[in-house]
Order: structure tokens, then sequence, then C-alpha cells
């Protein structure tokens, strides 16, 4: 899964649940529908070995969000 997350990310920077429709959409029933807490466990190993950045996104009424980009 961190090829497909790094090549869905060298195209525009996403959050998680983007990223999940994003892998849904590309591979259909031919790649497994991944859960989010693996695409969010995923992202932040990329971003532990330095080949992702994850930045807030700020929220008038909600709590930040991550985007992660590259």
């Amino acid at each position: 899964m961190r090829l497909h997350l790094l090549a869905l990310l060298a195209k525009e920077p996403a959050h998680g649940y983007e990223l999940k429709q994003a892998l849904e959409q590309t591979f259909g029933s031919a790649y497994p529908s991944p859960n989010i807490g693996q695409v969010y466990v995923t992202l932040g190993r990329l971003e532990k070995d330095g080949l992702i950045r994850v930045v807030d996104v700020e929220q008038s009424n909600r709590p930040n969000k991550k985007r992660s980009t590259i």
C-alpha cells in the first residue's frame, strides 16, 4: 500500500479519507478495499520515514484536519 499511496500523493496532496476513495476508484474490485485505519497507519509510517509531510488544515468550526503531501 505504501507505493500506491505515494503514487497518489505525487499527483496532489490529500487527506487519508480521500486517498482511501482514490484507491477504491483506481483499483475497484482488483484490489481489496483498504481499511481507513490501514491508510492512516501507512501515512504515519511514511511520515516517520521522511517520505511525506503532514500539514494541518485549519477549519473554523471543527478540529484541524491533516493533509499529506510529498
